[in-house]
């Protein structure tokens, strides 16, 4: 577990854990009764105002462990890569072993910044990155 259960926001065996802010939703659905963890980051695991992190890590303790790293963004995709890199090297020694899944949902797609270098390369990092408007849901 990447932190003390005491800090998850979800129960253990939850069905479905739902992560929002401003109109903006992850949502993971939970259909194989995995424990699962939601952890909100951005003012709760890490308080410093002035450090980058992402919103919430979902993490799912699957056969290989699972850590969804969810940014909830107006329209600025390049910042939320810049959030989830930062939460990544912040916790490297955590998520050493995870499969790390960033999801961006974001309430406006700019299509610019999917064509922006920034974004290709994030996306060859990490494969598995999703971007989304307004509302996205994983299932395991």
């Amino acid at each position: 577990m990447l932190f003390e259960e005491k800090y998850s926001a979800c129960d253990k065996y939850q069905s479905v854990v739902k992560s929002s802010e401003k109109g903006k939703t992850h949502y993971l659905e939970n259909k194989s009764g995995f424990p699962v963890y939601q952890f909100h980051i951005d003012g709760g695991v890490i308080q410093d105002k002035d450090s980058r992190k992402c919103d919430f890590i979902v993490e799912a303790e699957m056969n290989r462990p699972v850590a969804y790293l969810i940014e909830l963004k107006g329209s600025h995709i390049p910042e939320a890569i810049e959030q989830i890199e930062s939460t990544v090297s912040i916790f490297r020694d955590k998520l050493r072993g995870y499969d790390i899944k960033p999801r961006i949902v974001i309430k406006r797609v700019n299509t610019c910044y999917i064509n922006d270098s920034k974004y290709r390369n994030f996306k060859k990092k990490y494969p598995s990155v999703i971007v989304k408007a307004v509302t996205h849901t994983d299932v395991i």
